[in-house]
């Protein structure tokens, strides 16, 4: 009896470790990176992000694959890391009519935008069912002012050549890193993953 409440005071302990488990960020995640330009010719190749350090996500990437037990995915694996400020979607379908990618981008550099400062909420989690199959997406919860006013006056501008201000909101926005998944990204959209606070997986330092 006591060997059996043993064991279970010991997985008590294991499983509140794993659950209250927080993981560390390093700081360099800030660092300014190099801008880089999203101007394809095809669907869904024209977008505006912020390039963030990726080194810093790799390390995140490989602390959390050991945790799930080697399950993310490496053959699509992520070889950069970023903040998308406005998604293919929301460009192909809502701005494209009234400004050029050029002049998104333009605007961008001219606000600074791999200056802008962000905080990083914690590690969230997104899941969904494709083929009957359960997957799962991960990454970092990010809020970030500047990012968010930056989005305000693409919409201003878009506004101010005819668009439809209910067509495209600046506030409809989840900001995120991707870190990893364990088949493909998801995303609110096709897979109704909203990657905001309320999907926090874990916590996180900074160091």
């Amino acid at each position: 009896m006591k060997k059996v409440l043993l064991i279970l005071i010991i997985f008590s302990l294991n499983t509140l470790s794993f659950a209250q488990r927080r993981y560390t960020v390093d700081s360099s995640i800030f660092d300014v990176a190099p801008f880089k330009y999203h101007m394809g010719s095809g669907a869904f190749q024209r977008s505006l992000q912020m390039n963030v350090n990726f080194p810093a996500v790799q390390d995140i990437f490989k602390t959390l694959d050991k945790e799930l037990k080697g399950k993310l995915t490496k053959r699509n694996a992520r070889i950069e890391a970023h903040i998308t400020v406005i998604t293919p979607p929301e460009f192909d379908s809502k701005l494209a009519e009234f400004i050029s990618i050029e002049e998104i981008h333009q605007l961008a550099l001219a606000k600074g935008i791999q200056h802008s400062t962000f905080d990083i909420v914690c590690i969230g989690k997104g899941e969904a069912k494709i083929s009957g199959e359960l997957e799962e997406t991960y990454y970092l919860v990010i809020q970030s002012n500047a990012l968010n006013k930056l989005r305000e006056e693409i919409r201003d501008l878009y506004i101010s050549r005819g668009g439809n201000p209910q067509q495209f909101s600046a506030t409809d926005y989840y900001p995120h890193i991707t870190i990893g998944y364990t088949s493909k990204d998801l995303h609110i959209g096709p897979h109704g993953v909203k990657k905001n606070i309320e999907s926090c997986y874990r916590d996180i330092d900074i160091w």
